[in-house]
């Protein structure tokens, strides 16, 4: 089974690959900029959380989330 290959500029929901930050016990991670540019835009998160859609932005969309739900 082979695995996707993430490269510079990809997205994964609001995120856009900007670099890799750095590889630690089988695991890469990469540097991150968020479309919404609230204060947190840049996150550094792991590959198999892009991949599997856990981590979508910064921490926007589930503010977005909450603020919605308290209308």
């Amino acid at each position: 089974m082979s695995k996707k290959q993430i490269k510079i500029g990809d997205k994964f929901g609001k995120l856009k690959i900007i670099t890799m930050h750095h590889k630690n016990n089988y695991k890469t991670y990469w540097i991150c900029l968020c479309k919404c540019n609230s204060d947190n835009f840049i996150r550094i998160v792991r590959e198999d959380h892009l991949l599997s859609g856990r981590t979508q932005s910064c921490g926007c969309l589930k503010k977005n989330i909450y603020n919605n739900m308290k209308k």
